[in-house]
C-alpha cells in the first residue's frame, strides 16, 4: 500500500506542477474530463473485453501466454481515472467551498454530514 500512495501522490503532484497550475478551473475540468472519459469505458466495456479471447486468435495467445495482461491494463487506466477525478474535484472543492475560514473545519463538517447521511442511507 505505501508503494500505491507514492505512485498516488507523485502523479498528483505532476498533475499540480505541470498541469495549468495558475489556472484551477482549467484544470479542474481537465482532470474531471479525463477522469471520466477513462472511467466509463473502463466500466461499460470490461465484460466485452474479457470475452475478446474467445473471439480472436490474436487474444487469445495474449490471454494464454499473459493472464494478467488485461487486468494490469485495466488497473492501470483505473488508477489514472481515479487521480484524474479525484484531483478535478479535490481543486473544485477547495476553490468554492468555503463555510468556515478554516478548510478544515469545513471539511470536517462535511465529512459528519457525508457520514450522517450514509448512516441513514444504511
Amino acid at each position: 500500500s505505501a508503494i500505491s500512495i507514492l505512485t498516488w501522490r507523485g502523479f498528483y503532484h505532476f498533475l499540480d506542477e505541470f498541469l495549468y497550475p495558475d489556472e484551477l478551473d482549467l484544470s479542474a475540468g481537465i482532470c474531471l474530463v479525463i477522469g471520466y472519459a477513462l472511467y466509463f469505458p473502463l466500466m461499460y466495456f470490461q465484460t466485452y473485453l474479457e470475452q475478446l479471447n474467445s473471439k480472436y486468435e490474436f487474444w487469445t495467445f495474449v490471454s494464454i501466454n499473459f493472464p494478467q495482461f488485461y487486468r494490469n491494463i485495466r488497473h492501470l487506466l483505473a488508477f489514472f481515472a481515479c487521480v484524474f477525478t479525484w484531483r478535478g474535484f479535490w481543486l473544485l472543492y477547495d476553490s468554492y467551498l468555503y463555510i468556515f475560514e478554516d478548510y478544515y473545519k469545513t471539511y470536517l463538517l462535511i465529512y459528519l454530514l457525508s457520514f450522517l447521511a450514509l448512516c441513514l442511507c444504511q
